[in-house]
């Protein structure tokens, strides 16, 4: 498989990844010798083995991708902002807003102003004047936020923007790392072709999910914007890819009959993963919390390192025919099917039979 490129909008969404796979999949089976298919008439097609494999550790496996990819959205999402005057701290907010911020037109709607405040002595003017006295539109020089900003909280405990002052003049911020975690994703998704042809389907995710374990722990412990974004672009670096394994897996492991069933299971997961992230975000609003808690559950994925098979199309495609031997044995016995006592061996003479044949023709070209 290479990593193909697509035209997708978002690259962590399941129909780009299923686009970008298909070609690599049809070449796949044009590398591997044998017909793979009709082993899988034999052992089983989606029998018991791959129902375990699929349902219990390839559809879990996918949700990491979209709590990734969506996560950020919440670290650094809007939140309403004001001039700060430090003389009208500990006075009503609303008196102070109306006392310190002029109004201007927002989205067709009168609101106050985020980036701008009146130029004026508050402190000669609350010792000096009664505290309901307003100043008049343009009886004031307005100015921009001369002392940071005060943010509302009732939505946010904490975000990216309210920690390091993403607003006004720096409010495309947040959209640069959205940018910046999405073309990560699409050098990883390169890359990643390269690595599942040459390791295999099981190693390329686990090096992926390690890099975004990594990445998104580091993420919560970055103490400037520069970093943060640094360590986002490092998870968007395996954001499509740490689906697309389990969506390859599923695939290879199941007969023609039952991929499309497959890949609609992968879009199921996929979405059941957005939803229970909504619920994650709405328990946790600090974003650095937000981080830990869309990273640390996905280190128990590493204990499907044991169960987790390898593809035996791509091995029998990498010639590696003992290793696809064992998996094909558990996968007959496990869907109770009877194999006959020569099978193997029959088996393998005919690969090594193709896989002659193959040479000899590559010979002569």
């Amino acid at each position: 498989m290479s990593g193909t490129a697509t035209s997708c909008d978002h690259v962590s969404q399941p129909g780009c990844i299923v686009n970008a796979l298909q070609s690599g999949f049809e070449d796949l089976k044009q590398k591997t010798i044998m017909d793979f298919d009709a082993i899988l008439e034999d052992v089983g097609e989606f029998g018991r083995y791959q129902k375990l494999v699929i349902y219990f550790m390839l559809l879990p496996a996918v949700i990491p991708c979209g709590f990734h990819a969506y996560a950020q959205l919440f670290m650094a999402g809007e939140v309403k902002h004001w001039c700060k005057v430090p003389e009208l701290e500990g006075q009503d907010l609303e008196f102070a807003k109306n006392f310190s911020i002029p109004k201007e037109l927002r989205n067709g709607i009168l609101e106050y102003s985020q980036c701008e405040m009146y130029n004026m002595n508050y402190t000669d003017i609350l010792t000096q004047y009664p505290i309901d006295v307003f100043p008049q539109e343009g009886s004031a020089d307005v100015v921009p936020c001369q002392n940071g900003w005060v943010y509302e909280n009732t939505v946010y405990q904490s975000t990216v923007v309210t920690e390091w002052d993403l607003v006004c003049d720096k409010d495309f911020f947040p959209t640069l790392g959205l940018v910046l975690l999405a073309v990560g994703g699409i050098i990883g998704n390169y890359i990643f072709g390269y690595l599942q042809d040459t390791f295999g389907r099981k190693p390329s995710f686990f090096i992926y999910l390690l890099i975004e374990c990594i990445f998104g722990v580091a993420t919560a412990l970055a103490q400037n914007y520069y970093i943060w974004v640094l360590f986002r672009f490092g998870v968007g670096f395996t954001v499509p890819a740490i689906m697309a394994t389990p969506y390859v897996l599923a695939i290879e492991l199941v007969g023609p009959r039952c991929r499309t069933l497959c890949t609609i299971l992968s879009n199921i997961a996929y979405s059941l993963g957005l939803i229970l992230l909504a619920g994650v975000v709405y328990l946790v609003r600090d974003w650095r919390y937000l981080a830990l808690a869309t990273t640390l559950p996905f280190i128990v994925f590493f204990l499907y390192i044991w169960p987790m098979p390898e593809s035996p199309r791509w091995l029998l495609a990498r010639g590696q025919f003992e290793k696809a031997e064992v998996i094909l044995k558990k996968m007959a016995r496990i869907n109770g099917k009877s194999l006959p006592k020569n099978y193997m061996v029959h088996l393998r003479r005919k690969y090594e039979s193709d896989k002659l044949q193959q040479d000899l023709e590559r010979e002569e070209i």
